[in-house]
This record gives C-alpha cells, sequence and structure tokens, in this order.
C-alpha cells in the first residue's frame, strides 16, 4: 500500500526537491502540493495522507495553525514541520498545535525521509487499528 504525503511549501523549489526525495522510497507517492496554509489543509481533508511535511512559514495562517487545522480535521495524518530557521518558540508551538516532528531543511535528505517513512507507519498502524 502507498504512503500518501502532502506537501506544504510556498517555495516551489523547496516543494519540487521534497517531492523528488520524498518519492524515491518505494510506495511514497506525493497526493497533493500546497502553496498556502488554507490549500494545505483543504488538500488535507480531501486526499488523506499519511503524513503532511508543512512549511513552518506556510503564507496565510503559518505552520503551526496549519498543523492544528489539518491534525483537527485529518486526524489520521501525521504532521511533520519543517523550516529554515529553529526558533525555539515556533517549535514548541508546532509540537503543542499537533506536530509530531519538527526538522531544519538543511538537516539533509536522509533525516527527512527516514522521520516521514517512521511517521508514516505510526499512521498506517493506527488507521488499522
Amino acid at each position: 500500500m502507498s504512503v500518501r504525503i502532502l506537501i506544504g511549501d510556498a517555495d516551489e523549489t523547496s516543494r519540487r526537491e521534497l517531492g523528488v526525495l520524498l518519492q524515491r522510497p518505494a510506495g511514497f507517492i506525493i497526493c497533493a502540493e500546497a502553496v498556502d496554509a488554507r490549500q494545505a489543509v483543504v488538500l488535507a481533508t480531501g486526499c488523506k495522507p499519511d503524513v503532511a511535511v508543512i512549511d513552518l512559514s506556510l503564507p496565510m495562517m503559518g505552520g503551526v495553525e496549519t498543523t492544528r487545522q489539518i491534525r483537527r480535521t485529518s486526524r489520521s495524518t501525521e504532521v511533520v514541520v519543517v523550516s529554515d530557521g529553529d526558533d525555539d518558540d515556533l517549535i514548541d508551538e508546532a509540537l503543542r498545535a499537533g506536530a509530531r516532528a519538527y526538522l531544519l531543511k538543511r538537516e539533509g535528505d536522509l533525516l527527512i525521509a527516514k522521520v516521514v517513512a517512521t511517521l508514516a507507519r505510526r499512521a498506517r498502524s493506527a488507521t488499522a487499528a
């Protein structure tokens, strides 16, 4: 069964790079890409991703509120928040909003793919239970 992933990032290059990275593992598919927070919430509700990778600085309402709304409307979706910076207050807020992980974009492809795979397995097992 395929692992469904939503990518929410305003930057087209970042979305494309994340998409290429996350499509490498067998069974990973990008079910949707969002350029702003509202679109991410709507797409998460529609495509029911296993994992949403959300940029903390997503336009319209930001990554924290996007995380909160995705977790409210699509409870089985795990959220990974990514960012270029490491603002401790925003990280804490994102985790309190329901994000399961926070990663710096520069931390490397292998780590991001590994975290998404781990959360996808968690989401699948929760759905199956």
